[in-house]
């Protein structure tokens, strides 16, 4: 039998993936991805869409840092919590002799101290915290290249790795709803089709 075999792509509903019951079915690639490029060409036209986007891209950049910091300070309050124990510990191996209990327990809140130490380290030295947001000409030029691009298969390819999420329903071939875009700086639009 030979012959050219057809490959067809689909998006799936997550909701049918878990628990396998979805109005929606299977939505063909082509269908979301025109969308999608019918979106970002009227956002990109758009200046005031534009600047919306980076607005809720930067308060999600600021939240972001907001909560790290608020994690760094809670470790640092447990750090100094840890450090007083075992300031605890130690004057009572000088003053009563170490026994084998207080040296394990000595022991157990250094390696904690220890472990929270690193999580600070981590957390201070993770990328987006000082990373700067991308602008609102940068997210036009972005996606302005991507809306040049002419090979339909590399447009499909590009759309499926920027695309991060995909909120919609369809009626009949018609699809509403929006699709969460991944940018180069790591924060998100979402794209209302």
């Amino acid at each position: 039998m030979g012959g050219n075999k057809r490959q067809n792509l689909y998006y799936r509903c997550i909701s049918y993936e878990s628990i396998h019951k979805c109005d929606n079915g299977h939505l063909p690639k082509e269908l979301i991805e025109s969308q999608v490029f019918d979106s970002i060409r009227a956002m990109v036209q758009d200046e005031k869409v534009l600047e919306v986007v980076y607005n809720k891209a930067r308060a999600a950049q600021v939240q972001k840092e907001q909560n790290k910091n608020t994690e760094i300070n809670r470790i640092t309050k447990e750090q100094q919590a840890i450090d007083h124990e075992i300031t605890h510990i130690l004057s009572a191996i000088k003053d009563t002799g170490h026994s084998r209990a207080l040296l394990d327990d000595l022991k157990k809140l250094e390696t904690k101290r220890d472990e929270l130490a690193e999580q600070v380290v981590r957390l201070e030295v993770s990328p987006d915290v000082h990373q700067e947001l991308i602008t609102p000409t940068d997210i036009r030029r972005l996606l302005t290249q991507a809306l040049e691009i002419d090979n339909d298969q590399e447009k499909g390819r590009m759309v499926r790795e920027i695309i991060k999420r995909v909120d919609v329903s369809r009626i009949k071939k018609k699809l509403s709803g929006r699709i969460i875009v991944k940018l180069p700086d790591m924060s998100e639009i979402s794209i209302t089709i």
